[in-house]
């Protein structure tokens, strides 16, 4: 279940990034994939057993069905989770105004 949800998460990602990128003004240094996953992660988006999932496990998560470096990914998540409160809210505005603007186009 995990792996199906961040592998279509990823490829909506790499579809859209362009769009993302120029149309929210998302660049490298304010978001990725990664730090997207880790927010799901933490709002519960991302549970196991109607729990929070730990870091160990949602590297795990994360790492196994894209191929990536267990050792780069708890890095990045580590980082993502160090970072003010404030973070998440931006993150998840940003999230849905993209999911809004997706919608809206599609209904036209």
């Amino acid at each position: 279940m995990h792996e199906s949800l961040l592998i279509e998460l990823k490829e909506e990602y790499l579809s859209d990034k362009k769009y993302m990128h120029e149309k929210l003004n998302w660049n490298s240094t304010q978001i990725d994939f990664l730090e997207l996953v880790d927010f799901l992660v933490r709002t519960k988006i991302i549970t196991k057993n109607d729990d929070f999932v730990s870091l160990s496990e949602a590297v795990k998560i994360i790492s196994e069905p894209f191929n990536l470096k267990i050792k780069d990914v708890h890095s990045k998540l580590s980082k993502a989770r160090q970072r003010k409160e404030g973070y998440g809210i931006k993150l998840y505005r940003k999230w849905t105004t993209y999911q809004q603007s997706k919608n809206y186009l599609t209904d036209q």
